[in-house]
């Protein structure tokens, strides 16, 4: 809805460092010319309409819920898409993940109505095996990734190399599958308009700018930070960012004395974004491997300002940087020290490091694998007609 509100302005949404999904989505839905009711879930009821397209804030009580309460959630969430597709009969609706089980959406087919889940996460942690609840609920959801969806969007190649191991199919199988089409986060051309970093005129800054949320590492920066203090190198670590761990966090620091070591800036807006990542000298993406990460866009963020990339192995991002990226296995507190040691302490690897990743800027600026493309090229297979206006399309967001 926020985006939403921006967009009818004219504007991109300040909140964010990259083109929003969502306002990407509103673009394509304007320029074909067809209806689109966009439906996210929130803490309050809110809604708005421009020409063709509402945006819809649903309220929904289980956000941020657990065990059973998640599940019921689920389930519940399953049941509004049939009352969404019945009360607006859409030619396609896209599915975000996150929303309510897969295997949940299979009906949708026989109402007439074509299914393109949207997956901005793993199915399962990479680095991890499934569990059985998870095989299951992955059996069941099956044809729906086989052949039941019209397509199947996904954010990385990781993402694509699960789906396909969902479908279990034989490379001799002669049934027709789903199309699966990839994109990549995207960013206008001032994401990457930062100064190459500067060394020896203070201390060497490494950015952690994500969720403070155990799964994202968070507390990796905590132990990291023990070993600086007691080296007593000239080293700081930077955070942005808010999340449910945001007060244990902030409390762990003082308590251990980790003040000089550690400065948490909370949540930042793009402007004062652009000023930690200019100070900055490299990102640091320790991801667990507990989490979905399904891409990490952080990663490139990195890469678009000229930064050299510490992250996990559980981030498929990795995958795009090349020689940009130290890449380090996840929950390795030694392993991210070390990679932080070698950049501040080997200026020939640093300089290799940060001319990779502005080798990488034009990459990431492109059009061709955005999401809107992906969008564009889904809705307009269904009527491909030139000047026939598209039908009814819904979006379900997260």
């Amino acid at each position: 809805m926020g985006t939403f509100r921006f967009w009818g302005k004219g504007l991109n949404d300040p909140r964010q460092q990259s083109i929003t999904y969502s306002g990407q989505f509103y673009n394509v839905c304007k320029k074909i010319g067809c209806q689109l009711i966009a439906i996210s879930r929130d803490v309050k009821k809110d809604s708005h309409l421009q020409g063709q397209i509402e945006a819809i804030n649903r309220h929904t009580w289980w956000i941020n819920q657990k065990g059973i309460r998640l599940q019921i959630g689920y389930f519940l969430r399953g049941l509004y898409i049939f009352y969404v597709c019945a009360k607006y009969r859409p030619k396609i609706i896209f599915v975000a993940d996150g929303n309510t089980f897969w295997f949940m959406l299979l009906p949708l087919k026989l109402m007439g109505i074509k299914t393109a889940p949207v997956l901005h996460c793993t199915f399962w942690p990479q680095k991890l095996p499934v569990s059985m609840y998870q095989r299951i609920l992955l059996f069941m959801a099956r044809p729906l990734f086989r052949s039941f969806a019209y397509s199947v969007l996904s954010v990385s190649s990781d993402i694509t190399q699960q789906i396909t191991h969902i479908r279990d199919i034989k490379p001799n199988h002669a049934k027709t599958l789903s199309p699966i089409l990839e994109f990549l986060p995207s960013y206008h051309a001032s994401a990457a308009d930062f100064q190459s970093p500067c060394i020896g005129n203070g201390p060497f800054n490494i950015l952690f700018a994500s969720r403070i949320e155990a799964n994202k590492g968070i507390y990796e920066l905590i132990s990291i930070a023990k070993k600086l203090k007691r080296l007593q190198l000239d080293i700081k670590l930077h955070v942005a960012g808010d999340g449910t761990d945001s007060a244990k966090f902030n409390e762990t620091v003082h308590e251990l004395g980790l003040i000089d070591i550690i400065k948490n800036h909370g949540y930042c807006d793009k402007s004062r974004m652009a000023i930690l990542i200019e100070s900055s000298h490299a990102f640091l993406v320790p991801t667990t491997s507990q989490f979905v990460e399904g891409f990490n866009k952080v990663c490139l963020e990195g890469v678009l300002a000229g930064r050299p990339v510490i992250a996990s192995s559980a981030c498929p991002a990795i995958n795009y940087l090349g020689a940009a990226a130290i890449i380090v296995e996840p929950d390795d507190t030694d392993g991210y020290f070390n990679a932080i040691l070698q950049l501040y302490s080997d200026g020939e690897l640093y300089r290799r490091k940060v001319d990779a990743a502005l080798g990488y800027r034009q990459v990431f600026l492109q059009d061709n694998w955005s999401f809107e493309t992906a969008v564009k090229e889904v809705i307009t297979s269904l009527r491909p007609e030139k000047n026939v206006v598209a039908s009814r399309t819904v979006f379900i967001n997260r």
